[in-house]
């Protein structure tokens, strides 16, 4: 066993990443695993960067079927980009990556913890911790393993990416996940370019005052997961079209200029995650739209509320995490029974 760790070391190039992660992977081998390993390693052996790169997509591969999609979806995010796990989080549960039989009692926050940990184990990604409650903070990807990620993204067309150096590209999406990075407004319109029926997930990230139409909404009915933080809306009314979203799982309008949501959102039954922590400047008008949303489990209200304004929340026995409610808008009787 000693021989054969040496041999392995030897194809890490020196690097410190490598050898961190090849460790990681033969943490709770048994020795005829450690030969399985140190026999794939040995066979494809091409020199230099490649030896290195194998080890580390070696990684991958020995991964647990379910964990192989969570660690491709940070393929989602840019270079040096600190990912919020608490996001990460709804996202790996509103696309199902994580089955239902994984929670088991669970909430989906302690699920995605559970699965850091795990990547972080390996030396697959880097972490931060909250130093109050000592929940995993952020994650991010070394420079290499990011490569690996996004090779093998690309391998499994996972998800697309667009950035500012693929923004001319005249080629549809063909993926059925599409993250747009950064992005000025004038370089990319995300209704008129976004074309694929079969879309499930848009991330709009660090891309700000983007105007979204009702086409997004009309043209993309199967969507799972639409994370539409900063955009804006022709009057900050958020087209009635968005209630055809019937699959919708994860909705996100942080930061967004909205002063009025539709009725018809009262049909995205099947919500986990609704965050409206809208333009804190205004007036929310907001009908009552919550009490069939019996999947959610976070919810964050507008700041400010249409004084007229009365939700009924009752039914949201499945709820987590519950952000600005007022007794103004809400009785304090509803939240019995929620899991907050």
């Amino acid at each position: 066993m000693k021989e054969i760790s040496k041999e392995m070391i030897k194809h890490c190039g020196g690097l410190p990443l490598a050898i961190e992660v090849l460790s990681g992977l033969l943490r709770n081998c048994a020795s005829h695993e450690w030969r399985r390993i140190y026999e794939s390693i040995n066979s494809n052996m091409a020199g230099g960067f490649e030896d290195v790169f194998h080890v580390l997509n070696l990684s991958f591969e020995e991964l647990p079927a379910y964990l192989k999609h969570c660690f491709l979806y940070l393929a989602s995010f840019p270079e040096d980009y600190e990912i919020s796990v608490e996001t990460l989080s709804y996202y790996w549960a509103a696309e199902g990556i994580p089955r239902p039989r994984y929670y088991d009692g669970a909430s989906i926050r302690e699920v995605a913890d559970a699965y850091i940990e795990e990547l972080v184990k390996r030396n697959m990604v880097i972490s931060k911790r909250d130093v109050d409650t000592s929940r995993f903070e952020t994650c991010q990807l070394h420079d290499m393993m990011r490569e690996v990620c996004l090779r093998k993204s690309e391998e499994e067309n996972f998800v697309e990416t667009i950035e500012t150096s693929t923004a001319n590209s005249e080629s549809p999406c063909k993926s059925r996940r599409l993250a747009v990075v950064g992005l000025r407004k004038e370089t990319f319109n995300v209704d008129t370019e976004v074309k694929n029926p079969s879309l499930r997930t848009l991330l709009l990230i660090n891309c700000r005052g983007w105007k979204v139409s009702s086409l997004l909404f009309a043209s993309h009915k199967l969507m799972r997961v639409l994370d539409l933080t900063w955009v804006e809306f022709e009057g900050g009314k958020v087209p009635s079209s968005i209630g055809k979203l019937i699959h919708l799982r994860y909705l996100n309008l942080a930061w967004s200029e909205v002063t009025q949501l539709p009725s018809s959102m009262r049909n995205l039954k099947k919500l986990l995650y609704l965050n409206l922590f809208v333009n804190v400047f205004v007036e929310v008008y907001m009908p009552n739209i919550l009490k069939e949303m019996r999947e959610l489990t976070f919810l964050c209200l507008p700041d400010s509320l249409h004084e007229k304004t009365m939700l009924e929340l009752g039914n949201l026995v499945k709820l987590e995490t519950l952000k600005n409610f007022s007794t103004k808008h809400g009785r304090v009787t509803d939240l019995q029974g929620m899991s907050l």
